[in-house]
């Protein structure tokens, strides 16, 4: 993992970084339904499990584009090369969750191999971060899927972490028979604009209709 700082004389959102770091201080979250159809088809009929893809695919899009790799060191934004997910695991006997994080591959079959070897491994785990050594370049995935929601807000304070958090809830068919994702991109505005946040679930969502 290599982290670039940025040429701020160069960034043309050097001064919406600063605006919104220094004198108003904010994050936003977006969220919309994806459609997903022929993913959890594929899905149902005994292809790639659905939840590794999408842990997947939010890595794949976040590593095409800089502003969703974004971090601070010494006060100064600069960006990795590559993210890896990391992602909730429930435990329905305790009624909590544990963090397991897993390298990214640009093969999602290789990525699935390897997330089925970290579950084995670490998905009985009930300790909060079940694979230890989680690295500073992963960016959260969350699972909800007891809600199909319209809407999901992280209270989180517009502090020093820049890199987005991506939340889905439970896929539903609608009556035109379409299955569609709740998905929520939680960014912080100094790194992410709402241009960039809706360019992520545009993306997103033509991925995994490929898987």
């Amino acid at each position: 993992m290599i982290w670039t700082p940025l040429d701020l004389a160069a960034w043309p959102r050097r001064e919406h970084f600063f605006h919104y770091r220094n004198e108003v201080p904010c994050g936003f979250s977006l969220t919309r339904p994806l459609d997903v159809t022929e993913r959890y088809a594929r899905a149902k009929a005994g292809g790639r499990r659905f939840a590794p893809m999408i842990f997947w695919a939010v890595a794949a899009v976040c590593n095409r584009h800089a502003e969703c790799r974004m971090a601070l060191r010494g006060g100064a934004p600069g960006v990795y090369d590559r993210v890896d997910p990391v992602y909730t695991v429930f435990h329905a006997q305790t009624e909590t969750f544990s963090t397991i994080w897993t390298e990214y591959d640009e093969d999602p079959d290789r990525f699935a191999a390897r997330c089925r070897a970290d579950a084995q491994a670490y998905g009985e785990n009930l300790a909060f971060a079940a694979k230890p050594d989680c690295p500073e370049n992963a960016v959260n995935v969350s699972m909800l899927p007891w809600a199909n929601f319209t809407s999901f807000q992280l209270n989180l304070p517009p502090g020093d972490y820049l890199l987005p958090i991506f939340t889905f809830g439970r896929a539903e068919r609608g009556a035109d028979g379409r299955v569609r994702l709740p998905a929520s991109v939680q960014a912080h505005h100094a790194a992410m604009d709402g241009f960039h946040v809706c360019r992520v679930l545009d993306e997103l969502e033509a991925l995994l209709g490929t898987l």
